[in-house]
This record gives structure tokens, sequence and C-alpha cells, in this order.
């Protein structure tokens, strides 16, 4: 996912554009979710941040379907998972040479 906030915030010329992306998208966490019920599974919940003065270092690994819903009436919550979504955290990192200049 890569989001552009193209438009001035609240008519303020002086804001460039700012660009982010989502911390825990790249091609092998696609099938993943932070929402899931009997009738959803996606992705509701996401980390922004601005690619060219961060970098993830490190991401709290997702679970599996099966960790979250073990059975196929079952889904967010449960006895096991207390909310109705999954946590996402991330480890940033500051660019090399970001912020000078």
């Amino acid at each position: 996912m890569f989001v552009c906030h193209r438009a001035p915030c609240h008519s303020c010329s002086r804001h460039p554009r700012i660009c982010c992306q989502s911390s825990h998208s790249s091609p092998h966490l696609n099938n993943r979710f932070t929402n899931i019920t009997r009738d959803f599974k996606g992705t509701l919940d996401y980390i922004l941040y601005t690619s060219d003065s961060l970098a993830p270092g490190a991401l709290l690994e997702l679970p599996e379907e099966a960790e979250v819903k073990p059975r196929p009436s079952a889904g967010l919550p449960n006895d096991t998972w207390s909310s109705d979504h999954i946590a996402l955290m991330a480890a940033f990192h500051y660019r090399q040479g970001a912020g000078s200049g």
C-alpha cells in the first residue's frame, strides 16, 4: 500500500506532499489480516511511515488464520484473542543522511 497526500492540508500551501508506506505491506504478507469474523477477513489497521527518512527494522509477526479462528463460525474477539483487531508493531530506524540538507 502506498498512500500520497497530494493536497495541502487545511488550505495551507506551506505543507508539502506527504508520502507514506505501510509497514506490513510486502509480497509475503499480502494474505494477512488485522480483523477477521465469520464473514470477513481483511486489513483495517496500518502503521504508516515516511520512507524517505525511516526504514522498518523489525515487525511483529502476524498470526496465521488457524491461530486466530479455531473454528469456521469463530472470529475476533474470542476466548484466546480478546480484541477484534490484531495488534501491529514495528521498530524503525532512521535512514542514513535523513534530515540532513
